[in-house]
Order: C-alpha cells, then sequence, then structure tokens
C-alpha cells in the first residue's frame, strides 16, 4: 500500500468493522487505488466536491457501504453513478454481484470505465445513457440510486428495469414522508449508520410487486 495512505489504513479498517463487512488486502489497496483516481481526474473533470482523502472516504466510502446488507443480486442498477458511488464500491466488497453503472455523462462513465480497467473490477458493467432510455438483457433485482432525483421520479423512469420481485433502494438524507404516502407500493424506511459521519442518512427501500 502507498505510503502516504498508511494514515488512513485504521480509519478504513475502523469503519468496516462497524459496518461489519470484512476488509481484505485486495479490497483495501482497490479502494486507496480508487481514491487515487477520483482526486487525479476530479482536478479535470469535476466529479465530486469532495476530494481530501478522509472525507472521501467517510462521504463516498461508507456512505456506500452502508447499504452494503440490503442489496440483492445477481444484478444491480445503480442509477446516476457519477464517479461510482455507490455501486463500484458495492462491487468491491460484493464480487457475487453484478453492478451496472449507468450515467447519462460521458465524462463521468469515461473515469468509470478507467477504473474498471486499472482495479480490474471483472463484476461491473459500465453504461451511459438517460435511465428512462436505457434498456438491459434482464431485470434487475435491486435498483439503487443516491439522491439522484426525486423517489416518485426515479420509480416511473426505472420501472421498465426492475424484476417484478425486486426493488429500489433510494439513499437520502432527510425522507420526504409526503411522496412515500402517494406511491402505492409497500415500503420501509431505514435510518443508516455511517461510520464517523454525524449526519442523517436513511434509505427507503421500495418493493416492485
Amino acid at each position: 500500500m502507498a505510503s502516504k495512505y498508511l494514515e488512513f489504513e485504521q480509519l478504513l479498517l475502523h469503519g468496516f468493522k462497524q459496518l461489519q463487512l470484512p476488509l481484505s488486502a485486495q479490497v483495501c489497496s482497490q479502494l486507496f487505488d480508487y481514491i487515487a483516481l477520483l482526486q487525479k481526474w476530479n482536478k479535470a473533470y469535476n466529479l465530486t466536491a469532495i476530494d481530501t482523502t478522509k472525507e472521501i472516504i467517510i462521504r463516498h466510502i461508507f456512505d456506500s457501504l452502508s447499504i452494503a446488507s440490503f442489496v440483492r443480486g445477481p444484478f444491480v442498477l445503480d442509477v446516476g453513478s457519477g464517479a461510482g458511488l455507490p455501486g463500484l464500491v458495492l462491487a468491491l466488497v460484493k464480487p457475487e454481484i453484478n453492478f451496472v453503472l449507468l450515467d447519462s455523462n460521458h465524462k463521468k462513465t469515461l473515469f468509470l470505465h478507467h477504473v474498471a480497467l486499472m482495479l480490474k473490477i471483472p463484476n461491473i458493467i459500465v453504461a451511459t445513457s438517460r435511465v428512462e432510455k436505457f434498456h438491459f438483457q434482464t431485470c434487475f433485482a435491486t435498483i439503487v440510486t443516491r439522491a439522484t432525483m426525486g423517489i416518485s421520479a426515479i420509480i416511473e423512469h426505472t420501472k421498465h428495469l426492475v424484476c417484478k420481485d425486486g426493488r429500489w433502494l433510494l439513499m437520502q438524507g432527510k425522507f420526504a414522508k409526503e411522496e412515500l404516502t402517494d406511491l402505492g407500493k409497500s415500503f420501509e424506511v431505514h435510518k443508516l449508520i455511517v461510520p464517523e459521519l454525524a449526519e442523517e442518512r436513511h434509505l427507503v427501500v421500495i418493493n416492485a410487486n
């Protein structure tokens, strides 16, 4: 592991322990390589407003992994993946699941292609498209998004992609109760605990059937 990241290894180990996730040497190395690529590309591509190593670990990596126990395969769609959040990070800790990282911004998907190649992540597919125009070879057991649009909008734009027994995972800060009451679908709201982050985080789980 690069020496400049040694001071953050304990932070990563602590966070994974809190999240009850195993951290192998390979995944640890891949995460630090991802951080380095994100910081490098961010200078030209403006991928994220968060650019310090510590904040990336807390606000991006830990935040993404806070929903790991809710993710079901075999195929997961990450809508508006951006810099690979949460899909790319989840793919590293869930190698048995296939993740499709979808974004309409070509510069962002170019970054994702590069990360997948450099980190040798076999279980991700990167796609450039608007979600309402996107089609795939199979349905998705899980569709996840990190506060990209309103709840009703994301369901409307992705209903052709979700499996009949699939579900949506919508990551939010404060959730909009009024949006949920008008859905006509069963749902659960879970308060997420993100290590080292003293801010509200919620996950809205909506069943397709």
